[in-house]
Order: structure tokens, then C-alpha cells, then sequence
């Protein structure tokens, strides 16, 4: 998780008026767990996954969004939109 680390996803969300990053996080974590697809831009990802590893270091991650399996696939997503 290292990626996760690149930025500082509290003040980069301060910055773009995102007030609460656990909630945008969960938020965007919910739409894919029921869409099956990440479909934000690459900037929102990095802070989701900057917000998903803060919270599995805090507190663990629920169980009901398949933990690593969705950190995974959205490391491979937003490597795949910087590759482009």
C-alpha cells in the first residue's frame, strides 16, 4: 500500500472541498460494490484509496466490500487510467 502513502489524502481532500474523506471513501466503495465498477477519475480513486487504507489501518476494513479483494482491484484500475 505504498501508493497509499504518495499523497496526503486529508489535505488533497481539503483541497477539493471534500469534507469528510471516510465518507466520500464509503460513498464511492458502496457504488462499486454494487455497480462492480470503479467509476470515478483517478483523482478520486487515489484518495479512496488512500482513505480505504487509513481505514483498514484504523479500524479494519467491513468485511461486506471484500477488504483487500477491493483495494486490489482499485490499485489495478487506477494503474490502468495512468498507464493509458
Amino acid at each position: 500500500m505504498h501508493l497509499a502513502h504518495l499523497i496526503d489524502g486529508y489535505d488533497l481532500a481539503a483541497r477539493l472541498g471534500i469534507e469528510d474523506l471516510q465518507a466520500f471513501t464509503m460513498e464511492v466503495a458502496r457504488k462499486t460494490a454494487d455497480t462492480g465498477l470503479w467509476t470515478s477519475d483517478a483523482l478520486d480513486l487515489w484518495l479512496v484509496l488512500f482513505g480505504l487504507y487509513r481505514a483498514q489501518r484504523i479500524w479494519g476494513l467491513d468485511p461486506a466490500f471484500g477488504g483487500e479483494i477491493l483495494m486490489d482491484a482499485l490499485v489495478r484500475d487506477l494503474r490502468g487510467r495512468f498507464v493509458r
